[in-house]
C-alpha cells in the first residue's frame, strides 16, 4: 500500500496537539488567579468594598475549576508521538508492534465550527507498560498549530498508516531470529 519514503513523508503531516490544548485551562487559571490577587489586595489595603471581595471569591473559584479542568485534561488526554518502530507515550517508549487499534472519538470545533482537532483512542495488546487507553488530540495538514484539518482523510492517512505500521512491525519481529530476547527488551520498557 505505501513504502517507507510515503509514509515517512505522511508522518509529517501530524502533530499531537493534547498539550497545547490543556494549557488554554492554565492559561485561563492563571488570568482568574491574577484577578483574585487584585481584588484581594484591594480588600486587605481598604481600597476595594464588599464588590471587591465577592469578585475576589469568584476569581479564586475560577482559578479553582480551570486549575481542576487542567489536571484532568493532562491525566486523561497524552500527548503522543510516533516513528514507525516505536509510540511514545508522554515520554514512555512502546513498540509499535503492541499497538492493537486506533479509534476515533470525537472531532474538536472552533466558534466558526472549523475542525482543529481530532480526538482518539489507542489501545494496545497486553504489555507492562501500557494497560489502558490512550486519548490524544491529533492535528494534521502543513500548518503548525490549530491548523483546519476538515478535509484531511485521518482515517486512511493516519489510522490506516498506523495499523499498516504495527502490522509491518509484528512481522518483522516474527522473522527475527532470537525471539524471547527481542520480546523481554520490547516489554522490560526504555525510558525515551
Amino acid at each position: 500500500m505505501y513504502d517507507q519514503a510515503e509514509i515517512l513523508t505522511i508522518m509529517q503531516e501530524w502533530r499531537c496537539s493534547s498539550k497545547a490544548y490543556a494549557k488554554f485551562h492554565l492559561f485561563f487559571c492563571c488570568i482568574c488567579a491574577l484577578a483574585s490577587l487584585l481584588c484581594g489586595l484591594a480588600v486587605l489595603t481598604r481600597q476595594g468594598d464588599g464588590e471587591s471581595l465577592v469578585a475576589c471569591i469568584f476569581a479564586l473559584i475560577g482559578s479553582f475549576i480551570f486549575f481542576t479542568l487542567y489536571k484532568n485534561k493532562r491525566h486523561n488526554i497524552k500527548q503522543v508521538r510516533f516513528t514507525p518502530e516505536a509510540v511514545y507515550i508522554e515520554g514512555l517508549k512502546l513498540d509499535m508492534s503492541y499497538l492493537k487499534s486506533v479509534d476515533y472519538i470525537t472531532t474538536l470545533r472552533n466558534i466558526n465550527k472549523d475542525v482543529i482537532a481530532i480526538e482518539l483512542s489507542m489501545t494496545f495488546f497486553p504489555n507492562r507498560l501500557c494497560h489502558d487507553h490512550v486519548h490524544f488530540y491529533m492535528e494534521f495538514g502543513k500548518y503548525i498549530l490549530f491548523s483546519n484539518t476538515d478535509n484531511y482523510d485521518y482515517q486512511t492517512r493516519f489510522i490506516n498508516v498506523l495499523q499498516l505500521l504495527a502490522k509491518d512491525r509484528r512481522e518483522q519481529l516474527k522473522k527475527q531470529p532470537n525471539k524471547d530476547a527481542i520480546s523481554k527488551t520490547l516489554v522490560s520498557g526504555q525510558q525515551a
